[in-house]
């Protein structure tokens, strides 16, 4: 149940409390619009111009809207590229966990140099017309071919935007502007001055943008008099009108009271009994709403004030409805209360061996916690990277505004009043917010996809008769054995995440306890990546290089970048073939032995095997002993050692144990994540008793393809010196497989970087802390 509230505010110039007679129908709308839950994806690319024969190296945060925290529903995120006429060159099925996954993606032959999109959604995200889904603009450029679609010598134009606060100006009445002035390519010209002027030329007000192009003015307005905008750009002059004013209506002016906000409400009608009527003012964050009714008592000015405490974290839509229930003006407002957003860390740099050691500081983070981070490492003078968007600005600003953001990350990246007075600028400029009130009382979104967990397989069988099936375990699904009696000609399974060139092998053991191929038909669910029917938005292209410090427009050279390149030569792994040796070795913290059908390892016993591993076993009368040759700790020599997943007590189990049926075995001589029962190491034995039997007697299962699988993790390498680290799981103070980051006690972030002997770099740090908390960074390191 969604929380609609009727809340009870200082309002000043009246006193009329109670129900709004729109109020019901108004929540009730609201109440249907928003009762499916939304999910928000970000993606974090290693950087957004590319050569050819690079890989996409990308970490994706999927997001739950309602209570901005990873979402725990969705497991599947569909990505993919698509080139300039819609069409998808490549795609991928990424596996989600606790909200975050990671891929690579070649940009290999089935690619030329052009501009494309790179897209990610769910298939939950389908549900819905509100462009929840990621999309960022990359480049690819081919040394071979030159730089693409060279830039053409379009003429000098501005686009000047005078937007009045709300939505409405009335002459007579003080009014608000938002100003955004643009270039002929849609970006902000910077600093820009301004003159405001009436038609008689003569002064009124002035004002000057921001680096975004973005600024703010006010004006006590006259009835009758036209008012003008005067500045210039590139020794042209411009006198540009302000829209002509309404004649009445009511006009809304917001004011930072630091831990209150205050609502200004001015109205002017011929007719004044247009303020003696009741209005409804609403206030959401997209999934609860919260209302109070507004009065003017036959004045022409109420004023609300607010205690931020009692806004919504985060975007606050405030709308204002008419006694017919119509909703009139529209704020929006960003309440950073509540709102963490770690920024400008304290940093330390030092070397370690061939390598640099980065230490980022952030006291009050918690290992206890839920923490994610990614960071890309490039050169310090890069143009490669070039995205507009951060994780923070992507959740919390991006759902709630229908216009394009120029720089949207410089919003939440550093916390100041500055800051916060030009995303209020910014949000001025925007009008109406992309929640629609036409589609929230007409068009609610229909449950029409589901949350994705894995795929599904259904199996059809060609005989109703009594049978038993065995389904083969792949990397993260388990051994199943089914029975079935005569009337059942069917079965289903769930949460299956195959990997690329995983097969899903099933047999059918006979009454005489044989096994064979079985006679069945299989199909699977999803089966392909589904199309994803939105309407198409448009996105920022990357930002011209230089723009995080000095905002130079400088256009991106092909030549530099190929330079770039060119530095340093690094050792690029060429087999990037998705072995299962190698999935297995990615996803462990240890050394990984795959036993195949033709390792003359699987006739020995097990005791023999691990006398070669750095372990002493000894096994007489029963008894399967072992100790580390070289163990961690002084006082405990004996390893943890698992058994298809089981930690074992007693070992006796091992004794004499035949390798026929090992799959595979992985040994962490370290004992990370063992706790202090860890210090000979961590030992873990995985089984299949297929394994013999397939070796006597042949094969006796059938593959079936899979026609849709996950992508395996991997490992990014790249030719140039800019490096990526996909995915960062710090619990405990222990990390997963992926990560060089950890997480100490103490708050600090380490992680090594290769050091390729430049002076200048630069790393783009986005994440989550705290289960919560934004991280969203820019660090410039130097090398002495």
């Amino acid at each position: 149940m969604k929380k609609i509230a009727f809340v009870f505010v200082l309002l000043l110039q009246t006193a009329v409390f109670g129900q709004n007679q729109n109020y019901e129908k108004i929540a009730e709308a609201f109440e249907v619009y928003s009762e499916l839950p939304r999910e928000i994806v970000f993606v974090h690319l290693n950087k957004s111009t590319y050569i050819k024969g690079e890989q996409i190296g990308f970490k994706a945060y999927v997001f739950d809207k309602d209570n901005k925290k990873p979402s725990i529903e969705t497991k599947n995120l569909y990505c993919t590229l698509v080139d300039d006429n819609g069409e998808i060159i490549k795609k991928q099925l990424i596996m989600v966990n606790q909200g975050v996954g990671s891929g690579i993606m070649e940009l290999d032959s089935l690619i030329t140099a052009n501009t494309y999109r790179f897209r990610a959604y769910t298939n939950w995200m389908r549900n819905f017309s509100e462009p929840n889904y990621f999309e960022q603009e990359i480049r690819v450029l081919d040394p071979e071919k030159g730089e693409p679609n060279p830039p053409t010598n379009t003429p000098d134009t501005v686009d000047a935007q005078f937007l009045p606060e709300g939505g409405h100006a009335v002459a007579g009445l003080e009014a608000v502007y938002g100003a955004i002035i643009k270039d002929q390519n849609g970006l902000g010209i910077p600093f820009l001055q301004a003159t405001v002027v009436n038609e008689q030329d003569k002064f009124v007000t002035n004002f000057k943008v921001n680096a975004m192009g973005i600024g703010r003015f006010a004006i006590q307005t006259s009835p009758g008099t036209r008012y003008f905008v005067k500045f210039s750009h590139k020794e042209k002059a411009y006198r540009l009108p302000l829209e002509t004013m309404e004649a009445e209506g009511i006009v809304i002016k917001l004011q930072d009271l630091r831990n209150k906000l205050g609502l200004i409400f001015n109205a002017k009608f011929k007719d004044n009994r247009h303020l003696d009527v009741p209005y409804l003012l609403t206030f959401h964050d997209g999934n609860s709403l919260k209302s109070l009714e507004l009065s003017f008592n036959g004045n022409n000015e109420s004023i609300v004030i607010l205690p931020k405490e009692d806004l919504y974290q985060g975007m606050n839509t405030f709308t204002l409805f008419n006694p017919e229930g119509k909703p009139i003006l529209e704020r929006l407002y960003f309440n950073r209360g509540g709102v963490t957003i770690h920024s400008d860390l304290e940093h330390l740099l030092s070397r370690d061996a061939d390598s640099l050691l980065v230490t980022l500081d952030l006291p009050d983070v918690s290992a206890e916690k839920w923490n994610s981070l990614s960071v890309s490492v490039l050169p310090g003078n890069t143009i490669s990277y070039g995205s507009q968007e951060n994780l923070p600005s992507y959740h919390l600003l991006k759902p709630y505004v229908k216009g394009l953001v120029e720089n949207a990350a410089y919003y939440f990246r550093g916390n100041s009043p500055k800051k916060a007075f030009e995303l209020d600028n910014l949000l001025i400029t925007q009008g109406w917010s992309s929640y629609d009130w036409n589609a929230i009382f007409t068009k609610p979104p229909k449950y029409l996809f589901d949350f994705e967990k894995g795929l599904s397989f259904k199996v059809t069988l060609n005989t109703k008769e009594e049978s038993q099936f065995y389904i083969f375990p792949t990397q993260y699904y388990p051994l199943q054995l089914l029975e079935l009696d005569a009337e059942k000609f069917e079965f289903s399974s769930d949460l299956f995440f195959p990997l690329e060139n995983e097969t899903l092998r099933i047999s059918e053991m006979g009454k005489d306890g044989k096994l064979s191929p079985p006679k069945i038909f299989v199909q699977f669910k999803p089966s392909a990546v589904p199309e994803l029917k939105s309407n198409t938005v448009a996105v920022f292209p990357n930002k011209p290089a230089g723009q995080d410090s000095d905002l130079n427009s400088s256009m991106i050279s092909f030549q530099n970048l190929e330079k770039m390149q060119q530095l340093d030569e690094v050792l690029l792994i060429q087999d990037r073939t998705n072995t299962r040796l190698e999935r297995l070795r990615n996803s462990s913290q240890g050394k990984v032995d795959l036993f195949t059908e033709s390792d003359p390892r699987r006739s020995q016993f097990l005791g023999n095997y691990l006398n070669s591993r750095g372990y002493v076993v000894n096994e007489s009368a029963g008894i399967f002993s072992i100790v580390a040759r070289n163990p961690n700790s002084p006082n405990n020599a004996r390893p943890n050692i698992y058994l298809d997943g089981v930690l074992l007590v007693d070992f006796s189990i091992l004794y004499r144990y035949q390798m026929d049926i090992v799959d595979y075995i992985e040994i962490n001589p370290s004992g990370v994540g063992g706790g202090l029962m860890g210090g000979g190491g961590i030992i873990k034995i995985v089984t299949n008793p297929f394994l013999r039997q397939e070796r006597e007697l042949g094969e006796f299962y059938k593959n079936y393809d899979i026609p849709l699988s996950f992508s395996a993790k991997k490992r990014f390498y790249n030719p140039a010196y800019s490096s990526y680290s996909n995915a960062f799981f710090f619990k405990y103070g222990t990390i997963d497989w992926q990560s060089d980051i950890s997480l100490t006690k103490e708050g600090e972030i380490t992680f090594k970087i290769k050091d390729y002997g430049v002076s200048d770099i630069k790393l783009y740090l986005e994440g989550v802390v705290n289960e919560s908390e934004y991280v969203s960074d820019i660090i410039e390191l130097r090398l002495d």
